[in-house]
């Protein structure tokens, strides 16, 4: 006689599993790229390429040398050095613009409303706004 197999918790679907290695993996992308692992990857793959080239004619102690010696700097070098120090100044603005929130009572929402002198065939009729300020007044108690 053949048992059945019950439902486990733990066994998943295939179309579920596949789905949870790619969120996975997807979050382990963007934490990598906040953490600025892409411009540590592009340099060391920089470096790589350098010391490939220098090693070809010069001694292996002599290659490295050169290859970190920041001298001579190759293109993927100074992309990487630029993606650094953009990074660098974007949070570095970040941190110091201090711009204050508006009052919760003084925020006013734009309203749109079609001119009425506008045919309605044309392809961008051009719209009139005006400020509407809704009453931001707290609600009355709930009666217990």
């Amino acid at each position: 006689m053949s048992k059945l197999r019950a439902a486990d918790p733990q066994r998943q679907s295939p179309a579920r599993n596949w789905f949870h290695r790619i969120a996975a993996s997807l979050c382990l992308c963007s934490v990598l790229l906040a953490s600025g692992f892409h411009t540590v990857a592009l340099q060391g793959y920089g470096w790589v390429k350098m010391y490939e080239v220098y090693s070809e004619s010069l001694p292996a102690f002599q290659a490295v040398d050169l290859t970190f010696s920041g001298d001579d700097l190759c293109g993927i070098c100074v992309i990487s050095r630029d993606l650094v120090e953009s990074t660098e100044k974007s949070i570095e603005l970040a941190l110091t613009e201090k711009v204050p929130l508006p009052p919760l009572n003084t925020l006013a929402i734009s309203v749109a409303e079609p001119l009425p002198t506008i045919a309605r065939h044309s392809l961008s009729p051009s719209r009139e706004t005006k400020e509407f300020s809704p009453p931001l007044e707290p609600p009355p108690p709930r009666v217990a």
